[in-house]
């Protein structure tokens, strides 16, 4: 049963579009991170810079056009990915909005399979809390991880019941798991699907419908109030955005037809059928949802205020680095074998060069010292044993690329292949004290050998701890 607090529907008059008693968003002046269950309209599936070729919105553009239209919150749901995140609630938070984290996924049967290229779905997700967030992430990773097929990095339902934990999902657009079949003829794939997805995130699913005006939508949302009704699921209205403001369109349309090189307007244009997908206002909404009667409407726009209000996941400034050995001493445990392996290499890679071994034992010793600091030893060891199991089994790997190559330790534990104080590479580009963003290596391997070393690295560490 619907809670009566959330769902009770009162009866509107609607004048000139607009429902009597309706307040906007600009009579409004919720706080940031509170509960916005009083506010309306929430532009809650977007397509940023961040979404390949049709994400024409920059973050702060966004950010920006929902603040001046008054509204309170807006979420990032680019295509398969969650890039835009940290930069999304770093603007959020200099303009006083709510950032909303989200992810439009490419959903299919299996993962792995690649018999067809376009047999994916969309699903709408969106982290409620923290640890929802991470499960989100984990989504991304594990679909460009097994799933990645063409440009399409694919999850399934699977990886949804793995990792739907704190997790809100919605049936997303005409491509979703349940629109789509139902206008293919397929009404009962469609219910299959839907039944499944219930299943999954119980009252964490949102049905969802959009406000463009194409003959198939129309009859798509009809249908799907009904549904929303048989499966006591949520309505939720959407305006998928592509950019900012409704004078970008024709910006849009040029921008895409130079990617794809056609002509603008062409038949293999997307976004056809001269609809709008800007940022709307919620007037914008409740006009273009009012054909399925002011009870449906209401609920649909209430609900995004209502699942705004759910999302209050933040990303911790917290950084956790790898540990590559295990107990309550794996900090000192890595140290040691760190220290261990280059000094058992030091006669082969050391001994013997042009240069005074003193120089090589002053860098070694400074470098060393910074790497404990700042608690890289284990990472250090991990990438030498993936390096090392490389050479091993004949997959080639390259020499040393990047600022990594400019590290001795990296160098005398197997990493790399230069010595950086021969080839007078500074470890400075690699790591120094004041340093905050994370350092990284550079390590290439054939794509025909990458599943390769991914199953050894799972098999090594775990799955959880391999990606």
């Amino acid at each position: 049963m619907r809670s009566e607090a959330l769902y009770h529907l009162p009866s509107f008059v609607w004048q000139d579009g607009l429902p009597e008693g309706f307040k906007t968003s600009q009579d409004r002046s919720e706080g940031v991170g509170e509960a916005l269950v009083d506010e309306t309209f929430v532009n809650l599936h977007t397509h940023s810079e961040y979404s390949a070729l049709d994400g024409y919105s920059t973050i702060e553009e966004m950010v920006d056009r929902v603040k001046a239209m008054g509204q309170s919150a807006v979420a990032v749901t680019d295509h398969g990915i969650c890039a835009g995140h940290p930069q999304l609630q770093a603007i959020c938070d200099e303009k006083g909005i709510k950032p909303i984290f989200g992810m439009e996924a490419y959903l299919v049967d299996d993962r792995f399979s690649r018999e067809d290229l376009y047999s994916y779905q969309h699903l709408v997700l969106w982290a409620l809390d923290d640890e929802g967030l991470l499960n989100l992430w984990a989504m991304s990773t594990e679909s460009y991880r097994d799933g990645l097929y063409g440009k399409y990095p694919r999850l399934d339902y699977d990886t949804l019941k793995k990792f739907n934990k704190g997790v809100a999902a919605s049936t997303a657009c005409l491509r979703g798991p349940v629109a789509e079949p139902y206008l293919k003829g397929n009404a009962a794939r469609a219910i299959s699907n839907l039944s499944r997805l219930k299943a999954i995130f119980d009252d964490r699913l949102y049905m969802e419908i959009h406000t463009n005006q194409l003959p198939e939508q129309l009859r798509v949302n009809k249908w799907l109030v009904g549904r929303a009704k048989e499966f006591d699921i949520p309505l939720l209205a959407a305006q998928d955005s592509h950019y900012s403001e409704k004078c970008h369109r024709d910006d849009h349309q040029v921008w895409i037809s130079m990617q794809i090189g056609k002509e603008v307007g062409g038949e293999t244009n997307l976004f056809g059928g001269g609809q709008d997908y800007h940022l709307a206002s919620e007037e914008e909404v409740i006009k273009a949802l009012l054909y399925l009667g002011e009870e449906a409407a209401f609920e649909a726009i209430t609900n995004t205020a209502v699942l705004a209000g759910r999302c209050n996941a933040r990303i911790q400034p917290k950084v956790g680095l790898p540990r590559y050995s295990v107990g309550p001493d794996a900090e000192q445990q890595d140290i040691d074998k760190l220290f261990d392996l280059c000094l058992k290499n030091w006669d082969e890679r050391i001994s013997g060069k042009d240069y005074p071994e003193e120089v090589a034992v002053a860098r070694f010793e400074r470098e060393m010292t910074l790497l404990i600091k700042k608690g890289f030893p284990g990472y250090f060891l991990m990438n030498a044993d993936l390096v090392g199991y490389a050479k091993e089994n004949g997959v080639l790997v390259g020499p040393g690329r990047g600022s990594g190559a400019g590290s001795l330790v990296a160098y005398l534990c197997g990493i790399t292949e230069v010595d950086p104080i021969e080839n007078d590479l500074l470890f400075e580009r690699f790591m120094t004290e004041g340093r905050t963003a994370l350092p990284d290596f550079d390590i290439d391997y054939p794509s025909s050998r990458k599943q390769f070393m991914i199953a050894y690295a799972m098999k090594r560490w775990g799955e959880k701890r391999s990606s």
